[in-house]
């Protein structure tokens, strides 16, 4: 699905969402298209989702699990040292992910504002 028509560059790029301009936002305040609109919204809203993130948080959850089954039990050093390896690998693979997840939800705050505002003007217009 193409952005809105008149966009001085496309708002997805690969799996980011770029950041809003002045110019962007001209585009938004003169478009007469709510159904445009509200497609670019929907597809905003979903665009921030990063995948992976929920395997990530289980698998640390469950490897957490592990760690302390195996500390408890007074299981040998070496599978300590690897369990908690392996956790500290995925927490950072969380961190990671968490952090394009912020950035994306960030950029698209900016957009999702300015369209909402634009969508709050047209159905006034309609009344």
């Amino acid at each position: 699905m193409p952005d809105l028509v008149g966009l001085p560059a496309a708002i997805f790029i690969g799996d980011d969402i770029r950041t809003i301009t002045d110019a962007d936002r001209a585009v938004i305040r003169e478009c007469d298209d709510p159904d445009g609109l509200l497609a670019l919204q929907l597809r905003l809203q979903t665009g921030v989702r990063v995948r992976g993130r929920r395997p990530v948080l289980l698998a640390t959850g469950g490897m957490g699990i592990v760690l302390g089954m195996l500390i408890i039990s007074f299981a040998d050093a070496t599978a300590i040292v690897l369990a908690l390896v392996a956790l500290v690998g995925l927490f950072a693979a969380g961190f990671v992910l968490q952090s394009r997840a912020r950035k994306r939800a960030i950029a698209a705050v900016g957009w999702l504002g300015a369209i909402s505002f634009r969508l709050a003007q047209l159905a006034a217009r309609q009344q």
